[in-house]
């Protein structure tokens, strides 16, 4: 059994047999697992130094910064059923690669990323020097000795992890893995906001905005809101919630944005971006005639702004689509700030396709680390394999919609 708490402890790894490690004069190191130094802790300010250091060499995304597993932490992993997990490596003693990972479940100890469903890309933070030297196997025995570090992980569930992150490869893909349920998109801002129009059926676009411009301006006019104080962010989170809410038990969807944990680690995220110049989490809020009738939340990094969630108001202006309205007016101010890209996270959708000129593919990885947790890691294998398989055959989605919409209906009664 794991105890309630995973004590911060340093582990040096017992050199194997072979060759003894080296340096080649580019930096590249041979036997790269054998010279690693692993350390597993709970507390994330006793890495803070390392995590800092990682993140400043541009290799993850606004979901990997600290302050961002910070606020999680603090919020919605602040349960007796979890525990972080963060697991770091040394190269030389120089910081090499941060697993930001969290151990949950009472009698079934699952080990998965920090943030859950609420981050759309998860992967860890590495170090250049170790993204050159990282070879075919070396992820695969360098995880086997984590697993080792700390007994009683029936199993591991690593999922929504991109390929490659700015072309960067993952070297977490060299576990064995599948598939993600979705696929994520991304729109370049390569040559300003018409050149991105350019890209993607700029004449229908800006018909439909012309004419979503009118039905604003007939309802009492428009205005793109981007508040940066507590009130302003208050007044966006709270139609956001109500908004998101209404939508999700309408279509018969679970709501992950429903808890108390979830909403304070929003409003955590975006009460604590006030003043960053990139910030964790910023709101932009259609208003139509005084009234907020659609919400985008999105993180920025390293010139990369990252959707995180969007909604809309269901009322007389439904019908014309303020969400593809605020869509329209971010990528134009993204544009407009000089940020380089924009990601809508996971999930295919049609209103993603219009926009985005590049696919991301995702993969999980979901493994037994004992024989007790093999039924689950076989079950939750095969659980995303189906809905994978379901998301991409229309005839069998639009029944899995509909029977979600007619069950939204009954428990709304």
């Amino acid at each position: 059994m794991i105890s309630n708490r995973v004590a911060a402890t340093h582990f040096e790894l017992a050199q194997e047999e072979g060759p003894a490690a080296a340096s080649t004069a580019d930096g590249v190191v041979r036997d790269l697992v054998n010279r690693l130094d692993i350390t597993v802790c709970d507390r994330i300010e006793t890495v803070e130094e390392m995590w800092r250091d990682l993140e400043a060499q541009g290799t993850v995304s606004v979901y990997q910064r600290y302050e961002w597993v910070a606020t999680s932490l603090g919020t919605l992993e602040c349960n007796e059923q979890r525990n972080a997990f963060i697991v770091t490596g040394r190269l030389d003693d120089e910081p090499a690669f941060l697993l930001p990972l969290s151990i949950r479940g009472r009698f079934m100890h699952e080990l998965t990323w920090v943030g859950g469903s609420h981050v759309n890309f998860n992967m860890g933070l590495f170090s250049r020097r170790f993204l050159a030297a990282v070879a075919p196997g070396d992820m695969r025995r360098i995880m086997a000795r984590v697993f080792r570090l700390v007994p009683g992980i029936g199993y591991v569930k690593l999922c929504c992890q991109p390929r490659q992150w700015k072309e960067i490869a993952n070297p977490m893909e060299d576990l064995a893995h599948q598939p993600s349920i979705n696929p994520a998109f991304i729109i370049h801002l390569d040559g300003g906001f018409e050149a991105t129009l350019k890209r993607g059926n700029a004449k229908r676009k800006r018909k439909k905005f012309r004419h979503q411009c009118r039905v604003a301006d007939e309802a009492g006019g428009y205005n793109l809101l981007v508040p940066d104080d507590i009130e302003g962010i208050d007044r966006a989170l709270d139609a956001f919630f109500e908004q998101k809410s209404a939508r999700l038990a309408e279509q018969g969807i679970a709501n992950v944005f429903g808890s108390k944990r979830a909403r304070d680690l929003i409003r955590g995220l975006a009460h604590h971006s006030i003043g960053m110049k990139e910030p964790l989490l910023r709101l932009h809020a259609l208003e139509i005639g005084g009234e907020i009738r659609a919400v985008f939340g999105a993180g920025i990094h390293d010139e990369q702004m990252s959707g995180y969630f969007s909604s809309i108001s269901t009322d007389e202006l439904t019908a014309m689509s303020p969400g593809e309205m605020l869509l329209y007016l971010v990528v134009e101010m993204a544009a407009g700030e000089g940020l380089r890209a924009i990601d809508l996270g996971a999930g295919d959708e049609r209103y993603k396709r219009s926009w985005c000129d590049e696919r991301l593919d995702m993969f999980d990885v979901i493994l037994p680390t004992s024989a007790a947790g093999l039924p689950f890691a076989l079950f939750r294998r095969w659980l995303h394999t189906t809905k994978r398989a379901v998301r991409e055959h229309p005839r069998l989605w639009g029944v899995v919609n509909r029977a979600r919409r007619l069950r939204g209906k009954f428990t709304s009664v």
